[in-house]
């Protein structure tokens, strides 16, 4: 079964207003909004049913270029488990997002653009974020990535300008291409003992980042990284743990 449909029968509390807002679809008996209503206001809460279904998902760009919400969090016994790409693209009126437990990913563009966003509280059961998820989020000054986390797309926090310190979690072993491009502000950087490569710009014009703190060494090795402010160029780590491993590394390049 599937269907369009205005929801009649739900009020939203948004301020001291209710207003009926969402635009969604039914399949296998389960809501996924597609879209929301361009008079959107202050602070939104998902509800966690429409029309006596229950919201499974938040389809893509559903809420994209809602410049008038200030805040996104979803209603308690929400059973959303998939977000849309680009599905809060744009709200650049957005300061605050709570994201439901049951979200597993973070889609590509999911918060791209939205200039005022400060606080995002990302659930611990997220595992992959997708890219620029939160490129141009210029207002976003930390944010807690969860531990389980083992993959990262490329640009996910390009330009956010005001973001000061990250800490990359384990199960990282790649850092993607312009990661952290043109955050000015970054003066804190935690990388985790496993990572293996640097990708291209991923902390170019990171003014404020007075260096990296590279991975302890598990043994003598070489490696090639890209430079954290320079796009064009490249470094060659040497390492090891003792001095005698780091001889051995060197002199593998003879």
């Amino acid at each position: 079964e599937r269907r369009q449909v205005y929801f009649d029968n739900l009020t939203l509390s948004q301020g001291t207003s209710s207003t009926n807002l969402f635009l969604y679809t039914i399949e296998n008996n389960r809501a996924t909004i597609t879209g929301v209503l361009g008079s959107a206001t202050g602070d939104i809460i998902v509800p966690a049913a429409l029309g006596g279904y229950a919201v499974g998902a938040v389809g893509r760009a559903a809420f994209k270029d809602l410049t008038n919400i200030t805040s996104i969090a979803f209603a308690g016994g929400s059973t959303v488990t998939n977000l849309g790409p680009a599905a809060f693209q744009g709200c650049t009126a957005l300061a605050v997002a709570a994201l439901p437990s049951g979200t597993t990913a973070l889609p590509a563009g999911l918060f791209q653009d939205c200039s005022s966003l400060a606080a995002v509280s990302i659930p611990t059961g997220v595992t992959a974020i997708g890219n620029a998820a939160f490129a141009e989020c210029r207002s976003l000054a930390s944010v807690t990535l969860p531990p389980g986390l083992y993959s990262l797309g490329e640009s996910v926090f390009l330009n956010c300008r005001s973001l000061a310190t990250l800490a990359i979690p384990a199960g990282i072993t790649s850092i993607p291409g312009q990661l952290c491009y043109e955050c000015e502000n970054l003066s804190a950087l935690t990388l985790p003992a496993g990572v293996t490569n640097i990708g291209y710009a991923a902390f170019f014009n990171c003014r404020a980042l007075a260096g990296l703190s590279l991975p302890a060494a598990s043994g003598p090795s070489v490696t090639m990284a890209s430079h954290p402010t320079d796009p064009a160029a490249k470094l060659l780590v040497i390492s090891g743990r003792d001095a005698q491993e780091l001889k051995r590394a060197a002199t593998a390049l003879a």
